[in-house]
């Protein structure tokens, strides 16, 4: 996004939030000008963003367990998700909204979720994939099994206010040059 930005000579800072607060922040103040990797249900509570129509990523939501639990991937994996206890971060809407049925405990970060996992306090804990894909190195040694295929897939885009509406085609270039992604429909 920096390099994206930097062809328009526009200086970007981002500010980490958590998930759900990004979203109350942004739409309700004009604190902040963009939205960074928001999936398009999001749109629903981003009224005062366009969406920049490039994939950023892919990502898919992921079943993680620490003992041999079968059948927790794709959409059955979701059905099966019920006879489980299960946990997932705070905020994240794809996982919010999946797991809405569900009997779900929400903690605040990936690293709580997963030692909440291997002391036995849930039996799986449903996170985004690139969240868990690099674990910390004394988190490894624990043989976390991530099943595959995802639960569930986004894809992610960029969201812009409203106010800077007349940036969005400019941006929408840079962004495909800079990613070497098509833009969406086209």
């Amino acid at each position: 996004m920096r390099a994206a930005y930097q062809l328009l000579d526009i200086e970007l800072e981002i500010t980490p939030l958590p998930a759900k607060r990004a979203l109350l922040e942004t739409e309700n103040g004009n604190t902040y000008d963009a939205e960074l990797g928001r999936i398009k249900q999001a749109e629903t509570l981003l009224t005062n963003f366009v969406r920049i129509p490039v994939i950023l990523r892919d990502i898919g939501l992921v079943a993680i367990t620490v003992r041999g639990l079968k059948n927790l991937s794709d959409h059955l994996g979701l059905v099966n998700l019920r006879d489980y206890r299960v946990a997932s971060v705070r905020g994240i809407l794809s996982s919010d909204t999946l797991l809405k049925d569900h009997n779900n405990i929400l903690v605040d970060t990936t690293r709580q979720g997963l030692y909440m996992l291997l002391y036995r306090r849930m039996d799986v804990f449903v996170a985004l994939d690139f969240m868990v894909q690099d674990l910390p190195k004394e988190l490894k040694q624990h043989h976390y099994i991530i099943h595959e295929p995802p639960l569930s897939s986004a894809k992610i885009y960029h969201y812009l206010h409203k106010k800077h509406n007349d940036l969005a085609p400019a941006l929408t270039r840079a962004m495909t040059k800079v990613l070497g992604k098509p833009i969406e429909g086209l």
